[in-house]
C-alpha cells in the first residue's frame, strides 16, 4: 500500500488506534461477561456491574474521541465532492472508517493536487 502524505499516515494510525480501542472493549466485554456467569451472589453482582458501568463508560468516552479526532482529520484534510467516492459503496465493508475508503480518498486527492499543478504549468507555458 502507497502512502501518499503525512495526512494519509495520519489518518491511517488514527484508524489503527480507533481498531485498537475497540479490540480491547471487546475484550474486556467476553471477559466481564465470563465472570458474571461464574458469580452466584446477588452482591457480587452488584459491585460487578457498578465496576462494569464505570469501565464500559470509559471505553466509550474513549472510542468516542478517538472517532472524533480521525473524523475532524479527515473533514480537514479532504474536501470531499461530489465526485469524491462514497463511502456508501458496498466495497467499503466499515464506510467512513474503512481502510481501503482512506485509501481512495488520499489517492483522489493526490490526482487531484497533480492535474491542478499540470494545469498551472500549461497556463504559465501559455503566457
Amino acid at each position: 500500500m502507497k502512502i501518499y502524505s503525512k495526512e494519509h499516515q495520519k489518518a491511517l494510525e488514527l484508524k489503527k488506534n480507533m481498531d485498537q480501542i475497540e479490540k480491547e472493549h471487546i475484550t474486556f466485554l467476553n471477559n466481564a461477561e465470563k465472570m458474571l456467569t461464574k458469580m452466584n451472589t446477588t452482591l457480587k453482582r452488584n459491585n460487578f456491574d457498578k465496576f462494569f458501568d464505570n469501565i464500559e463508560k470509559d471505553f466509550n468516552k474513549k472510542e468516542d474521541e478517538a472517532y472524533a479526532k480521525y473524523y475532524n482529520h479527515m473533514h480537514r484534510t479532504l474536501s470531499i465532492t461530489k465526485d469524491s467516492p462514497t463511502f456508501l459503496n458496498k466495497k467499503y465493508k466499515d464506510g467512513f472508517t474503512d481502510e481501503k475508503y482512506i485509501n481512495d480518498m488520499f489517492k483522489l486527492k493526490t490526482k487531484q493536487k497533480k492535474a491542478q499543478h499540470e494545469h498551472k504549468q500549461v497556463k504559465r507555458k501559455t503566457r
